[in-house]
């Protein structure tokens, strides 16, 4: 598998799939996980009752994130996706915090001018995610394994088509694209399919992890195999544009970015957690 391609799909799956969480309680997401901990632990465990149940879970330390792929960033993305005619069909904006706490998402999106706002927070030493509700105040809480492997389950069909069957070319061109130094990289697919690739150097200091999406770096010094693709290691995809019939159908980009975070935003207390186990 082409680490680029992955890296772009995932990240691009990433934004698209938000609205799976607008409504965490009666999730698509979350009806995977409760079944998917039913199956393995609540039968099993049920003499010993809920608590054991979240011992085994949330109390799983090999799923602990390894200290030395935590670290601090605000990032921004957009992602949007295009008809035909060229206008927008849907838009969204995603801010992307991180801390050695966890990782707070925030996306806004906007889809047949019908506008909604999701969150979802991932706390490492918990081993547990949050989906919060602003309107309810409330975050519903699971655990992070389940929640990561409802994901990968998602991406099982999307990723089965990304096996690299075109070519890379490095164009020589540059351009500096929201403060970012960037060269481009064209991937043709066939006669109808084209990735347009922006790529900046030497953008963090260190790789930057995402676990909420099943572990990956935005900083592809980190991958050992790019499969050929041209472009530099330590390496950020600030821009991609993706093609069909030279016609433009999705896009997204880093709008911006910076190695600190807001402690605030990975505090919970004001919100009434409510916990995935309490409805099992």
């Amino acid at each position: 598998m082409n680490k680029l391609i992955l890296l772009t799909s995932i990240l691009s799956f990433t934004l698209f799939n938000q609205s799976l969480y607008a409504q965490p309680g009666r999730g698509a997401v979350k009806s995977a996980i409760k079944k998917d901990v039913r199956e393995k632990h609540a039968e099993p465990q049920k003499e010993k009752g809920r608590e054991a149940l979240k011992e085994v879970t949330y109390g799983d330390k090999n799923a602990v994130v390894p200290m030395n792929q935590r670290g601090n960033a605000t990032l921004t993305m957009e992602y949007r996706t295009y008809k035909k005619n060229g206008k927008i069909t849907e838009e969204m904006v995603s801010l992307f915090e991180l801390s050695t706490v966890g990782e707070v998402i925030t996306t806004e999106r906007v889809k047949k001018n019908k506008a909604s706002t999701t969150k979802l927070f991932m706390k490492y030493d918990e081993n547990a995610h949050y989906f919060i509700n602003e309107e309810q105040n409330t975050a519903t809480k699971m655990p992070m394994r389940h929640m990561q492997k409802a994901m990968a389950k998602a991406l099982e069909g999307h990723m089965k088509n990304l096996e690299p069957k075109g070519t890379w070319a490095a164009t020589g061109n540059s351009k500096n694209i929201n403060g970012f130094n960037c060269k481009e990289y064209i991937y043709t697919e066939d006669e109808t399919k084209k990735n347009v690739f922006w790529l900046a150097s030497n953008i963090f200091s260190k790789p930057i992890f995402f676990h909420t999406y099943i572990p990956f770096p935005a900083d592809l010094k980190t991958t050992d195999n790019i499969n050929k693709a041209p472009f530099p290691a330590n390496s950020t995809i600030i821009k991609a544009e993706f093609y069909e019939k030279d016609v433009k159908v999705s896009e997204f980009e880093m709008k911006s970015f910076s190695n600190k975070s807001n402690p605030k935003s990975f505090d919970i207390s004001k919100y009434r957690v409510v916990d995935i186990f309490d409805g099992l």
